[in-house]
């Protein structure tokens, strides 16, 4: 049986990986990292950082990206940020909300930055009233 070898998987932009060498053996891993971005805001690493040599030629998964992902700041009229609170909110920030009193919460209390910049899920809404909990179902009250 023939030795399992790895050639160097791919280079990316704006990051780089450890160790480089023209082939790597079975089990053999590389880790990629972001270089310092030049401009107001950061990379995201987005995918795996770490890639493993499974099988001759082949990596455990595709080499991940650096890239800026940054999610606008997120606003719920009647509602405020629990946690997660910060300038600017890159890759996977996680922010929760509650709302006002008098106001009762209707979608997701948390939410994350995601791969796209797009917050997931969607921002919650909070809704004039007050809920009640009875088991699994809510009733909005006036």
């Amino acid at each position: 049986m023939s030795e399992i070898l790895c050639s160097t998987p791919g280079n990316i932009k704006n990051g780089r990986f450890t160790v480089y060498k023209d082939e790597y053996q079975y089990n053999e891993i590389v880790i990629y990292m972001c270089d310092p971005s030049n401009g107001p805001d950061e990379y995201s690493l987005v995918g795996e950082s770490t890639l493993i040599c499974v099988d001759y030629d082949r990596w455990s998964s595709d080499p991940p990206e650096c890239k800026v992902v940054k999610c606008d700041y997120p606003v719920v009229e009647h509602g405020m940020i629990l946690s997660g609170f910060r300038r600017k909110f890159y890759y996977k920030a996680q922010v929760v909300f509650k709302c006002n009193q008098g106001f009762y919460l209707h979608g997701s209390s948390t939410i994350v930055c995601n791969a796209n910049s797009v917050w997931e899920p969607k921002l919650p809404t909070c809704t004039k009233g007050y809920s009640h909990n009875f088991g699994n179902r809510f009733y909005k009250g006036r």
